[in-house]
């Protein structure tokens, strides 16, 4: 016997069946990805990095190995050459106690200087400074290298100058030149991150260096 051939209507039905089916699978896995999106909050550049174990390294030697090494090595010959053409002749100090006093202060106050003001912010706009081995180069690159320039610099101006306005413009610019600019290349970080940066390795280089300036007045000519 011939099965009777399904009506018009019927067809109709299990088509709308089969296209609601269809679209209640399609749907579901997105109804449920965003339940997950809204119960757990979003993570942050630093926990990002580390929740799928990489780093903003960009596979790049040069840019974060031979980059700090090369700025380490020309901080520190221009360093020099700054400090005998401009500081040790103005100064009553002995040569080998410039020598002892900068690199006492460079490891004692601002390396630490330095790891606090790349951290802080860091965290404030919330970016990685990529992984502890490449950012403790770069920041000894910055503090026996070129910031160091920039301290020397500073130390021309304020036996030159002594106490003056000047000074203090003059160091802020050096201290962006040396520290700041560096600093952004170094960690790939933009103009508010650099200014920021920059004021935290300003302010307490300056007070450092007028501090030391007024304890030792006879040692300024």
């Amino acid at each position: 016997m011939d099965t009777p051939a399904p009506s018009p209507d019927q067809d109709d039905l299990g088509n709308r069946d089969a296209m609601n089916a269809d679209v209640a699978d399609s749907q579901t896995p997105a109804a449920a990805k965003t339940a997950d999106e809204e119960a757990s909050p979003p993570l942050s550049a630093v926990e990002q990095a580390l929740y799928e174990g990489r780093f903003d390294t960009r596979d790049s030697m040069l840019l974060e190995v031979g980059l700090p090494i090369a700025l380490l090595v020309v901080g520190v010959v221009l360093h020099i050459a700054v400090a005998r053409t401009l500081v040790w002749p103005s100064a009553t100090w002995p040569v080998a106690a410039w020598i002892a006093v900068t690199f006492v202060l460079q490891v004692v106050f601002m390396l630490p200087l330095t790891v606090v003001s790349v951290l802080m912010t860091a965290r404030w706009f919330d970016y990685s400074v990529g992984r502890l081995g490449f950012a403790m180069l770069k920041i000894s690159a910055i503090t026996f290298g070129s910031a160091s320039l920039g301290d020397a610099l500073i130390a021309a101006g304020i036996l030159n100058y002594s106490f003056s306005w000047e000074v203090v413009v003059f160091g802020f610019a050096a201290c962006l030149i040396t520290a700041g600019v560096p600093a952004a290349a170094l960690f790939r970080v933009g103009l508010h991150e650099t200014a920021i940066f920059t004021l935290l390795m300003f302010a307490p280089r300056m007070i450092l260096a007028f501090g030391i300036a007024a304890c030792f007045p006879q040692k300024i000519p």
